[in-house]
């Protein structure tokens, strides 16, 4: 499993190239839906890929443990899993 800044750093490219935020607007503790307009298709989208990117199974019942997800908690989400993989 990469490590947490890794992931972090993996994270905020991911929501830069499929979301268009800017690199300057994203912060760890910024709500994904809240305060940058993901829907739940969007956070789909970002599990998924997630799952590819760090092969992982996030199941969905995990995420809501880590809600209100942001890049900190989304993270911190696929770090935990991952080791449990």
């Amino acid at each position: 499993m990469e490590s947490y800044v890794v992931i972090i750093f993996r994270v905020r490219k991911q929501l830069k190239e499929a979301f268009g935020i800017t690199q300057k607007d994203i912060w760890l503790n910024k709500e994904f839906k809240a305060e940058y307009g993901l829907d739940s298709i969007d956070i789909a989208e970002m599990v998924m890929w997630a799952e590819d990117e760090f092969s992982v199974d996030i199941p969905y019942a995990e995420i809501e443990k880590y809600e209100p997800l942001t890049v900190r908690t989304f993270a911190q989400m696929v770090m935990e899993i991952g080791r449990g993989s």
